[in-house]
């Protein structure tokens, strides 16, 4: 099982994603777009896992998160690779949602289970992979509207491969915050 631990987002911040998604393919010669659906805050990233590893995971998702936390979603970024740029809408989050990350991305690897084990979290929202853009194009010129969303709950997913499609993910847990 590919799973990984996000927040997920209301139709308002949807809708605000595809205004986003719509400004990048206006400058963009190609790019593979994400899906709609699929569009999450990732926390952590865990990989291949095994099922009775489910169980310790809501454990640590259980123990540290507690409260809803407001992010704002702004400008937009990239990471440069070799097949092109991935462009996400960057994430303002506060330092104690950081800190709960962090130590849940602790509390995963002091359990033997797969995470990356860096101290950094670069909040981000992918719109985009494989993205290559016009000539004298600069993402950073990209209009946007900032949004403000409250985090209300924190889901394990499983990340479903589909070599016809895009990949499907299925919520397997959700710890609503208070």
């Amino acid at each position: 099982m590919r799973l990984f631990i996000a927040a997920s987002f209301s139709k308002e911040v949807i809708d605000n994603l595809l205004e986003s998604r719509n400004e990048l393919k206006k400058i963009s010669t190609s790019l593979s777009l994400s899906n709609p659906n699929n569009y999450h805050l990732t926390l952590a990233f865990l990989g291949e896992c095994e099922i009775n590893d489910i169980e310790r995971i809501k454990e640590i998702i259980d123990n540290c998160f507690d409260s809803k936390e407001r992010i704002v979603i702004n400008g937009y970024g990239f990471f440069n690779r070799e097949s092109g740029k991935i462009v996400f809408r960057e994430v303002n989050v506060s330092s104690n949602f950081v800190n709960q990350i962090l130590n849940m991305k602790k509390s995963l690897l002091d359990n033997h289970l797969p995470c990356d084990n860096s101290n950094t979290f670069t909040p981000h929202i992918t719109l985009s992979r494989n993205t290559c853009l016009k000539s004298g194009c600069k993402i950073s010129e990209l209009p946007y509207k900032e949004i403000e969303f409250i985090v209300d709950k924190i889901t394990l997913f499983e990340s479903v491969l589909d070599n016809i499609g895009p990949n499907t993910y299925c919520s397997l847990y959700s710890k609503i915050l208070k």
